[in-house]
């Protein structure tokens, strides 16, 4: 699949020249919780209200927190009042399980840098009219039953979109130090919640950006393929500058 082959590639030489110290902080605002159009926090049930304050006391940390027991009624209200605050990772009324990405700056910064670079590329590559970005909308599962949903970091779809709701096919993923476990395991949220078959259409790849230092001077991606149990290109860079530039060192699926 040529669209996935140069994915790695082009994040090395994009950061080398266009942004090796990440300086994108104009780009971005920081939000704080809103309160319920229905009501203010205080007025919420205890159970919701709790989450919320966990929340709001990551003040910025980035940090990935996971809760339990949680009932689709809460996860959508929960979901409302975070807002931009961070994304969330439903996995359905069965196992209650919910993940909260907090996202701050750094996090935002690696999702506009990424997220740009692989657009650029595409107009490079003529898809400009072909693809767009969806942003971090948030997607319910194929399976009416389970009532889970998710939200990217960012991904990108065909252009024209086929409907409003339908699954992109390429999903991007940024991770921490702290958060790195959860977003492996969320990332097959992607591939077991949408299908290749159903009328939304299906994610075929997800890449995930793992901030190793908190400098973000290394940086690893991971690129998964639909139907892969193992990532089908790996590479990790050292961001130096320009002139000096970093060393990739990666790994193909000879079969990708």
């Amino acid at each position: 699949m040529a669209a996935a082959n140069w994915v790695i590639n082009w994040v090395t030489t994009w950061l080398e020249l266009k942004s090796p110290n990440w300086s994108l902080d104009y780009l971005l605002t920081r939000t704080r919780l809103a309160t319920d159009n229905e009501g203010s926090t205080s007025e919420l049930a205890p159970e919701l209200r709790r989450l919320l304050q966990r929340i709001d006391a990551d003040d910025g940390r980035g940090d990935h927190l996971q809760f339990s027991a949680i009932t689709p009624q809460v996860f959508q209200r929960l979901h409302h009042q975070l807002g931009r605050r961070g994304r969330v990772t439903y996995f359905g009324s069965e196992s209650g399980i919910l993940l909260v990405k907090m996202a701050n700056h750094k996090h935002e910064q690696a999702v506009v840098v990424i997220g740009n670079g692989v657009r650029d590329q595409g107009v490079v590559m003529g898809l400009g009219e072909e693809i767009y970005r969806i942003g971090a909308p948030l997607y319910e599962s194929v399976h009416q039953n389970a009532a889970a949903a998710k939200q990217p970091d960012d991904g990108f779809s065909p252009f024209p979109a086929r409907r409003i709701g339908d699954f992109p096919t390429f999903v991007l993923e940024v991770a921490n130090a702290q958060s790195l476990t959860h977003v492996r395991k969320a990332k097959d949220w992607w591939f077991e919640n949408s299908d290749p078959q159903h009328p939304r259409g299906d994610v075929k790849l997800v890449l995930i950006t793992y901030l190793v230092s908190d400098d973000r001077s290394t940086i690893q991606f991971e690129l998964w393929r639909r139907g892969r149990n193992q990532a089908a290109r790996r590479a990790t860079i050292q961001l130096r500058s320009a002139e000096n530039p970093p060393p990739l060192v990666g790994g193909d699926d000879p079969d990708y």
